[in-house]
């Protein structure tokens, strides 16, 4: 195949925004658009390798995979031991054993499968894992699996190239377009929602667009792509429901750049020029590098970098990205003829023994927890905190993809006589911890508590939150399953108002609230609207746990608490609300803050178990001031 320079500085398009995205410059908050560039280019250059040799009658499955081998083993199998050895170093516990499952996962190219398991990937925990870029690495190698079988069995059958790949596109398409809002992180992650992406390249290598002949076409169709790529780097942010059909643009840009490319319209010209050319030789080596050091950057500084800090990190990454290049990439893709690096045997034989290497070393960090004995028991025990939940928060909360159903509704605690009433709790995830907390503050009164929590999902009616699953139809079944139920005479609403203020504003969420309120009331329930909390906004309990181990407190000291008077707004909401329906409204942060201040750590400990949710332990102590405010006709006069 023909070398395309053009395509190298498409190459240069695609990392220079991941990496200035990551570093955390806001400009580029569509940054992450640069891997759906490289996604079409690997199709495109995939497609055309595996067609070209079968129409010639040389396709061999060990040639390709070794050739997938020299590209890939050799940065990746360097970056993934500097890492583990760094990581050694510095993750905690926790973290350095799910390090190790992470680097297992990655070795088998299968880390878009895990990281779709634990996180999403604008989560504030995905920051902080080393190797969660090679998901898209994943994505291509079972790509690369599937991909030359399918051309080959087309092939023999007769069947075109052209109308097999169309369809697989258009099928992926329709079923990332219909599953990324209400399966979103799946969607991000797996093959069959990111296939389309690839073969949107592979039809333009297989002809399926007609040659351009006219000059002026060329031109315009080059300049509408690039147009669309800068258009999503710098429109689209962590708010844009993606992929779906918000990625059409720079898929489409991308195609349609390599796609006129042939006929040397300007575009084509200008990412064929040194510079483009040269970022574009080294992007598989910078996209490598570049995470890992951005992540433990942000590990040890605590908090965000600074631009200063992000650029140095930047600059570090080039220099990493050009001397894996030059030293590791290169030797292997290229060696001298007559050296052990050109036999294909060589060359399988150490993909073995590196990939059981990094296997055996992910086994042992994983297997040994992270070595806990690594850092002191003050660390441990503040990390600690990230898992002070409910025992019942997996089994009776709903999260994403789940619908609310009466007969799974948690009530505490177990074996409650028929007879006895009722609590209800109803909100998002904050009415996890709150519900059983509430449920041992009201156990000497033989009072049950039901927990009708949903993910992001407050309780309110008549409102939809954007990107969650059928909140609407969630709350109108909870509501429904409490006014129809006798044994429920008290009722407390629970929300994360921060957050659902900032998703839907405040005048809508205020009034969703009200209906909610007024509709029990109503009904004859009495109903309490448990105040705000002020949240730290960052995964509090493992920054204190860094921040000590590191001996940096004194250097974010954020961590400590913030002023209590940011609360007063929505507390001033509230209250109006109760007042013209007769609610009553509880304020946990009459425990929490003490002199206009909120602490976020008591004892030494955090009050959080991630950046927004109090632990089992802080909720305790809010429910029993809560539990007093339950009326005296709930607990049958006891």
């Amino acid at each position: 195949m023909k070398y395309r320079p053009d395509i190298d500085g498409l190459r240069a398009i695609a990392i220079i925004p991941v990496v200035l995205f990551h570093a955390g410059f806001d400009l580029f908050s569509g940054g992450y658009v640069g891997v759906d560039i490289f996604f079409v280019i690997s199709g495109y250059l995939i497609t055309k390798v595996i067609c070209d040799d079968i129409s010639g009658g040389r396709f061999s499955y060990a040639v390709f995979y070794e050739r997938r081998i020299r590209r890939i083993f050799p940065a990746l199998f360097a970056v993934s031991l500097f890492t583990a050895v760094l990581a050694a170093v510095l993750l905690l516990p926790d973290d350095l054993a799910l390090f190790g499952k992470s680097l297992l996962a990655t070795v088998v190219f299968a880390s878009n499968i895990f990281f779709y398991k634990i996180s999403g990937y604008f989560s504030p925990n995905a920051e902080l894992m080393p190797l969660l870029h090679t998901w898209s690495l994943a994505v291509e190698e079972q790509f690369y699996i599937v991909a030359p079988i399918v051309l080959a069995v087309s092939f023999r059958l007769r069947l075109g190239w052209r109308i097999v790949i169309a369809a697989g596109l258009v099928a992926s398409l329709a079923l990332s377009a219909y599953s990324v809002e209400d399966y979103a992180t799946a969607t991000f992650y797996l093959l069959p929602t990111r296939a389309w992406e690839l073969l949107a390249g592979s039809l333009v290598a297989v002809g399926g667009l007609p040659v351009i002949r006219n000059r002026a076409v060329a031109e315009g169709l080059s300049l509408l792509g690039l147009g669309l790529i800068l258009y999503a780097i710098f429109a689209y942010d962590h708010e844009t429901v993606f992929p779906g059909p918000a990625a059409v643009l720079p898929v489409l840009g991308s195609a349609l750049l390599i796609y006129a490319g042939p006929a040397r319209p300007l575009a084509s010209r200008l990412l064929s020029t040194r510079p483009f050319v040269g970022i574009g030789l080294i992007s598989y080596s910078l996209y490598l590098w570049h995470w890992p050091l951005i992540v433990f950057s942000n590990y040890y500084l605590i908090e965000p970098m600074t631009p200063v800090q992000g650029a140095a990190v930047v600059v570090a990454s080039l220099l990493a990205g050009y001397l894996s290049w030059r030293f590791v990439e290169a030797p292997f893709r290229r060696p001298p003829k007559g050296s052990r690096l050109a036999s294909r045997r060589t060359i399988f034989a150490l993909a073995w023994a590196g990939g059981a290497l990094l296997i055996g070393g992910s086994l042992v960090l994983w297997l040994n927890s992270g070595f806990p004995g690594r850092v002191s028991p003050q660390v441990i025990a503040i990390a600690a905190g990230a898992d002070d939940t409910s025992p019942f928060r997996q089994k009776c909360h709903v999260k994403e993809a789940r619908r609310f159903a009466p007969s799974e509704v948690c009530v505490f605690p177990d074996g409650l006589s028929p007879d006895r009433p009722i609590v209800a709790v109803i909100g998002d995830s904050h009415a996890v911890e709150l519900s059983y907390a509430l449920s041992q503050a009201l156990a000497t009164r033989d009072i049950g508590v039901a927990q009708l929590s949903s993910s992001a999902c407050p309780a309110m009616l008549g409102e939809e939150v954007p990107r969650v699953v059928k909140c609407l139809a969630q709350n109108d079944e909870r509501f429904r399953y409490v006014i129809d139920n006798p044994r429920i005479r008290d009722v407390v609403l629970v929300g994360y108002y921060q957050s659902v203020i900032g998703k839907i504003g405040a005048e809508r969420y205020y009034a969703a609230l009200e209906r909610a309120v007024s509709a029990l009331t109503k009904a004859g329930k009495r109903v309490i609207i448990e105040g705000p909390i002020l949240v730290p906004g960052v995964d509090h309990p493992l920054m204190l746990a860094r921040a000590t181990m590191f001996g940096r407190l004194a250097a974010v000291p954020a961590l400590a608490g913030a002023p209590a008077q940011s609360l007063d707004e929505i507390k001033t909401a509230l209250a109006a609300i109760a007042g013209r329906t007769g609610a009553e409204v509880y304020y946990p942060d009459r425990t929490l803050c003490q002199d206009g201040s909120c602490a976020f750590i008591r004892d030494g400990m955090s009050l959080f178990f991630d950046s927004y949710h109090p632990t089992m332990s802080a909720t305790q102590l809010i429910a029993p001031g809560l539990a007093g405010m339950i009326g005296t006709h709930a607990g049958g006069g006891l």
